[in-house]
């Protein structure tokens, strides 16, 4: 399945699955940290973090979740989403070395899902492929996807 990862004003990020709208996430920056806040297309709040980044130390603190669309996510930092009972989806670059945005994410060991940046456009667009075997963790590999890339081009 490919889902459609679009930035528009201000470093929001708008999920589309097929043209519909999935999920948008905004950005509040300050001088020391931003503030992530992740929607659904009815404007009801799934999860909203701060992120902040000390000497290449990045950190997110989750300041609050709707468990019932989050699957208690307990942690989550650049590489790992820890959610419902210790599960783990981890991302790992595409390439060795690249010098691309491309990476891939895991769960128990396998890839489930593919990230691809389009770099040629004047708008940030990433595409993510997951298998169809693993759509019922589409929205935990959403949630991390916005976390992480939210505010992404200041950094």
């Amino acid at each position: 399945m490919e889902i459609e990862i679009i930035e528009k004003q201000n470093q929001s990020l708008f999920v589309y699955k097929e043209g519909g709208l999935l999920f948008y996430s905004t950005v509040k920056f300050n001088w020391i940290s931003r503030i992530i806040k992740i929607y659904n297309p009815y404007d009801v709040l799934a999860l909203e973090l701060k992120y902040g980044s000390f000497f290449q130390k990045s950190t997110y603190l989750i300041l609050h979740q709707n468990k019932f669309m989050t699957k208690l996510i307990s942690d989550i930092d650049s590489k790992i989403l820890i959610f419902d009972n210790n599960k783990r989806l981890l991302t790992k670059s595409a390439h060795f070395f690249s010098l691309s945005h491309n990476f891939n994410y895991f769960f128990e060991g396998k890839i489930i899902a593919q990230v691809k940046q389009n770099i040629f456009s004047i708008q940030t667009k990433y595409l993510l492929n997951v298998n169809d075997e693993n759509l019922e963790l589409l929205d935990q590999i959403i949630f991390h996807l916005l976390s992480i890339k939210t505010g992404y081009s200041v950094d």
